[in-house]
């Protein structure tokens, strides 16, 4: 996705989420991290790069959305359904050492902000909480690498809440985390999780060496699928 345009300073990054487009500029470095999404204002993809946050619209235009942020770090980001505090849909981004944004999208250039929740559960205020890996599948954020904690909370995968809306029912709520939405991966290995994913109906949850699928999704329960591969 990188090729020099005759500078040292400066590349092209080419979209291949949205097909051809005029491809921004952005400063010479290493892209961590690439999302696609789609927001109230259109299709992005969110990038970072170097201490910042960019959003590129299907224009190819770079805007900066974020600025200050720990160089080096990759970005988990995902795209939650609507939520009750935030509308449209927003991009919920951690890299495990920043605290985590959220982003509307309501304009290309449009702040990420700090993440919020609500003042109960186990991250009242999002309090500790700065997972390395996120995840939106079944109308629920799923968090993993929570790595300011203690090793035994780095084996630890836990699952947003929903909140009643009035003549709808239940909705995403990814500032809702109840104290009761986890699950332990061995947590006496001594060994962090170091990844999750979907396939297909399953949630994957991985470490150095061993590979489990959540088939529960409301309980967590899962069946270790490989002690050899992670």
């Amino acid at each position: 996705i990188r090729t020099n345009i005759g500078s040292s300073d400066a590349f092209r990054l080419k979209n291949f989420a949205f097909g051809k487009m005029t491809a921004p500029v952005l400063p010479e470095n290493e892209v961590l991290s690439l999302g696609a999404v789609n927001v109230s204002s259109g299709q992005y993809l969110i990038v970072s790069l170097e201490k910042k946050l960019y959003s590129i619209n299907t224009s190819g235009e770079a805007a900066e959305i974020k600025g200050g942020l720990t160089e080096g770090k990759r970005w988990s980001i995902i795209q939650a359904a609507e939520g009750t505090r935030v509308a449209q849909g927003p991009v919920y981004l951690s890299n495990g050492v920043d605290a985590p944004l959220y982003w509307t999208g309501a304009a290309k250039n449009t702040e990420a902000k700090a993440w919020t929740s609500k003042p109960e559960g186990e991250f009242a205020n999002l309090a500790g909480f700065d997972p390395k890996y996120l995840v939106y599948f079944a109308n629920r954020v799923w968090a993993a690498g929570m790595i300011s904690t203690s090793a035994e909370k780095e084996s630890a995968l836990r699952w947003s809440g929903f909140a009643v809306v009035a003549g709808e029912g239940e909705r995403a709520d990814p500032t809702n985390w109840p104290t009761e939405n986890v699950v332990w991966f061995e947590k006496d290995d001594g060994q962090p999780i170091t990844g999750i994913g979907i396939a297909g109906a399953y949630l994957m949850v991985f470490k150095k060496h061993k590979t489990w699928a959540v088939y529960d999704l409301n309980e967590g329960e899962n069946r270790r699928v490989s002690d050899a591969v992670g």
